[in-house]
């Protein structure tokens, strides 16, 4: 059974956590703040030393006690990882230009005592610009900004740094008949882009390096052209904002789909004979579908696990976000060239009139369900 430790704001030890019902983690891919939530009795020992920023310690992890639910004979006690260390300096109007992950994680995280493994790999330079906040939105930020994750190591100190792609399929197949109760899938295919055009800082195009073209294309779900632009004023060298235009459009260019699956932990429950089926957040698993007569490889984006009864646990399985927020700019008719003068780059606007000059162009805020055929429709997206 798992046992928790219970610290007070000081890290001193209060004592021992047991009788516990309902104790689970739950993990994000897109992020590494995980958190706790277990259920206990009013009338245990140690209930009135459960309150708002105390600690709890568990074997892999620090978290701090966030929220506390009462509801009658027993309690909701919920935690979020302890990143408080973070939550001491302040920023206003920070922009740190042209910097790489390790020289903006070293100067942000000098003086907390944290260490950062992970960043050899990430030699990008970007610019990070943050108005107002503290340490940790500027770690959120810059997850965003490099295209990275943290997972937090609040015991030891150590932040890990990885990405979506840094997770490999160890063979693990997923199955009705073998470790799963239930799976069920959502759908759908409103923002599936085949054609993006991309643009940087100051109009910046790679059309001179990508055989004439300012876009990029991936038909490997649909031979339909559906197109969007993207702008995104971080970029300054064309090769970058290329690479980084393939990776969206491949991500983009498939239908979202999510298949929740209620799993039984066999590495668990009998690791003699199913460890080789041990899973992790970001673990890329093939998930069989009898259903529809397919394997299809997933990612798991979110795990629920319960260290005391891991046949609960709940897989979620999917693409992760590419980080692709749209503003959708929202035009009438009789406004549409004011409003492309206005919200429109002038890069893109020069480029759509050199090639498609003789045709007339749109921007949407969404695709209409009657296209007219003389007409190429565009939904504009900001970063």
């Amino acid at each position: 059974m798992m046992i928790l430790s219970l610290l007070n704001q000081n890290k001193t030890p209060i004592g021992e956590l047991d009788q516990l019902d309902n104790c689970y983690v739950t993990e994000l891919l897109e992020n590494g703040e995980d958190t706790l939530s277990f259920e206990i009795y009013v009338k245990h020992p140690l209930y009135k030393d459960l309150i708002e920023e105390n600690l709890i310690l568990t074997d892999d992890n620090r978290y701090v006690i966030k929220s506390i639910d009462e509801r009658g004979q027993t309690t909701i006690i919920g935690c979020s990882l302890d990143l408080s260390d973070f939550m001491v300096t302040g920023y206003h109007q920070l922009i740190l230009e042209d910097i790489t992950l390790a020289a903006f994680l070293n100067q942000i995280l000098s003086g907390t005592g944290w260490m950062v493994t992970g960043t050899e790999t990430i030699t990008a330079t970007k610019t990070v610009s943050m108005e107002s906040g503290n340490t940790l939105d500027l770690l959120r930020l810059a997850e965003k900004t490099y295209g990275i994750i943290f997972r937090y190591d609040c015991i030891q100190k150590i932040i890990r740094v990885t990405t979506t792609q840094g997770y490999t399929n160890k063979g693990v197949h997923f199955s009705d008949e073998l470790n799963i109760k239930e799976c069920e899938l959502r759908g759908d295919s409103f923002d599936l882009v085949t054609r993006l055009y991309a643009f940087g800082k100051d109009g910046l195009s790679f059309e001179d390096i990508n055989g004439g073209k300012a876009y990029v294309e991936n038909f490997q779900y649909t031979s339909k052209v559906i197109t969007q632009v993207w702008v995104d004023e971080r970029y300054e060298l064309k090769e970058e904002l290329l690479a980084a235009a393939q990776k969206k459009v491949t991500g983009l260019s498939i239908p979202n789909r999510v298949y929740t699956a209620s799993v039984v932990d066999l590495a668990s429950l009998l690791p003699d004979d199913y460890g080789n089926l041990a899973i992790a957040i970001g673990d890329k698993v093939t998930l069989i579908d009898r259903i529809r007569g397919i394997e299809v490889e997933h990612q798991i984006v979110k795990l629920v696990s319960y260290p005391d009864t891991p046949e609960k646990n709940v897989a979620e399985l999917g693409r992760v976000s590419t980080d692709f927020e749209s503003t959708i700019t929202k035009l009438k008719t009789e406004d549409i060239k004011e409003a492309i003068v206005k919200t429109v780059p002038p890069a893109v606007n020069d480029y759509m009139n050199e090639y498609f000059g003789g045709q007339k162009w749109v921007c949407v805020e969404a695709y209409p369900e009657v296209m007219d055929v003389g007409t190429l429709y565009l939904k504009y997206v900001s970063r």
